[in-house]
């Protein structure tokens, strides 16, 4: 699925993030990993352009943002069908790339960004942590063990601002963002499927 997911974005412009590469990391290191699975595959990308239009013909289209006013982020949500994996690519707003350094997964060689740069998004993600603005707690556990790795200061957070991940499993129309960013390269699969897939949308 790697190498699929590989061949659509342009070299030297993407690297994998997230939980498979924070488990990498922590593989290095000798320690247990995070997660006792994976559900996710996360990346950033430089530019939308360094998504080839080809993609849709390996992975369902989930979710296709293109930058508008008021959402200046574009994002990108695939799901392969095999492994039954979602896949997000994101902006790389910090410019993490550069620092990205090649390791092997799965027999493929993929760019992935230091533990030191994933480790600052988490705490960038916790920074705003309120009642108003509650956090998943996957990003408070992660920021703890990418900080004991990098021996930096434990982050702190109110427990009370932390939640679990709650997903939708509600089938309906595109989200507005969707809406407004459609283009025949990046076809919405149908919500059924998707959720047949995953168990949510």
């Amino acid at each position: 699925m790697l190498r699929r997911l590989a061949g659509h974005l342009a070299p030297g412009e993407w690297a994998l993030t997230g939980s498979v590469a924070i488990d990498v990391w922590m593989r290095e290191a000798g320690r247990a990993r995070i997660r006792t699975s994976v559900t996710d595959i996360d990346l950033v990308a430089a530019e939308l352009s360094s998504i080839r239009r080809g993609i849709a013909s390996d992975f369902l289209v989930s979710h296709y943002h293109v930058p508008q006013p008021g959402f200046p982020k574009f994002l990108l949500q695939l799901v392969d069908q095999s492994a039954r994996l979602r896949i997000d690519i994101f902006p790389d707003t910090a410019y993490s790339i550069a620092s990205a350094v090649e390791r092997t997964i799965s027999g493929v060689r993929a760019p992935l960004l230091p533990a030191a740069r994933i480790l600052d998004h988490k705490l960038r993600t916790l920074a705003g942590l309120s009642a108003v603005r509650p956090v998943a707690a996957k990003h408070f556990r992660d920021a703890s063990a990418l900080a004991e790795l990098c021996g930096c200061q434990a982050p702190q957070a109110a427990e009370e601002f932390l939640i679990e991940d709650v997903y939708s499993a509600e089938i309906g129309p595109p989200c507005e963002r969707c809406g407004a960013s459609r283009d025949p390269d990046f076809p919405l699969a149908p919500k059924e499927m998707i959720l047949g897939l995953l168990g949510y949308v």
